[in-house]
């Protein structure tokens, strides 16, 4: 089975790409990390797949609107 077909056939099933899964998954993952623990922000990047935390802060950014830190002392997002 090739990558874009893989690919192809989970999005038409789910409606999202496996990329943009993955991101959801890592992201809520992350949120419960930071208000659960009090681990460094680097622990927490490499606990959810990320390897430089730089570029996970920038992904947790763009899905939550604020920083991973922001996050943790506002006690999450309200929704």
């Amino acid at each position: 089975v090739s990558p874009n077909y893989l690919a192809n056939l989970f999005q038409s099933e789910g409606e999202i790409s496996p990329k943009a899964y993955l991101t959801e998954i890592r992201m809520k993952e992350a949120g419960k990390l930071l208000l659960g623990h009090d681990s460094p922000i680097g622990e927490v990047a490499k606990a959810v797949g990320y390897r430089n935390p730089l570029h996970f802060s920038k992904i947790f950014k763009n899905y939550y609107g604020i920083s991973p830190l922001q996050y943790r002392n506002q006690g999450g997002i309200s929704q």
